[in-house]
């Protein structure tokens, strides 16, 4: 059944082995909180739901070695859904067949660690990891995060970071992103992001989305240091790209690598592709 988790819970649990939570059924949780002019509602087919009180963030729930998987494939699915978070810690966590990994509409000084999400391999529309700001009155997603070690991997998106600004990513991976549906994928997807550092991140094994690249970042100010992608495909037709730079985007890159794409019918740019209104430095 799904677990509801309200503000400073801590579940760090120890062994040889990682505690297990199964969902075998597509219940959805009840209840609703707000924040601001936004509604939060919790009735969605996730296993843990971190909730908030009412124009409040959840904070300092810590979560540390454990492994929720879903067992209905033909479903929408979360396996942590957190709307508003601060001053969190996740750590040593397998999220396994979800639609949705982990989602979050605002989370700041929180620090993911060791967390992987494995999509269910079948969906098209399916999230590593997503903060989505279109439910805040800001479009603002949250501040001060802190990815380490994190793996995203048979879902469309790797991650999507939509209104995050001052974080870090550090030694990430995503794998298998965009190849079990038609549409392609994206690796790493910022979207109206600044102050951002992708540190030795990389992806392997991507159908790259048309028109877009493994990295994008859109209205974005970030660096990627010593990052890498290979074994990257293009679909049919469209372009494909390493990263796509665009609306005013500006990025700095330093020591990364990019391996050919292969062409499986579309037009491609193994450098980055910057638009009219974008900047780009690139060092080695």
């Amino acid at each position: 059944q799904i677990k509801h988790v309200s503000e400073g819970s801590s579940f760090i649990l120890s062994g040889s082995h990682m505690a297990q939570i199964k969902k075998t059924s597509t219940d959805v949780g009840s209840g609703s909180n707000t924040m601001g002019t936004k509604t939060d509602s919790y009735t969605k087919d996730a296993i843990i739901i971190i909730e908030h009180a009412d124009n409040c963030h959840s904070y300092y729930v810590t979560i540390e070695n454990l492994y929720i998987y879903h067992t209905v494939t033909a479903t929408t699915s979360y396996g942590i859904f957190a709307p508003r978070l601060s001053h969190c810690t996740f750590s040593n966590i397998r999220i396994w067949y979800c639609t949705y990994g982990f989602v979050t509409h605002d989370a700041w000084m929180c620090k993911l660690d060791k967390v992987q999400a494995h999509g269910k391999e079948i969906n098209d529309d399916s999230y590593g990891f997503w903060w989505d700001g279109s439910n805040t009155d800001y479009g603002v997603s949250g501040t001060s995060l802190f990815m380490n070690n994190c793996w995203a991997r048979g879902v469309r998106y790797g991650y999507s970071l939509n209104g995050l600004s001052y974080s870090s990513l550090n030694a990430c991976g995503a794998d298998h992103i965009g190849i079990y549906g038609t549409s392609g994928g994206i690796a790493y997807w910022f979207g109206t992001c600044h102050g951002i550092v992708l540190n030795g991140c990389g992806a392997e094994d991507i159908t790259i989305e048309s028109l877009r690249g493994v990295f994008v970042f859109d209205i974005t100010t970030a660096s990627m240091q010593g990052c890498r992608f290979y074994d990257a495909q293009s679909l049919t037709s469209g372009e494909a790209c390493s990263v796509k730079i665009s609306s005013g985007s500006k990025l700095t890159i330093s020591g990364c690598y990019f391996d050919d794409i292969t062409s499986n019918g579309a037009t491609i740019y193994r450098f980055p592709v910057v638009d009219s209104t974008s900047k780009c430095v690139v060092s080695t």
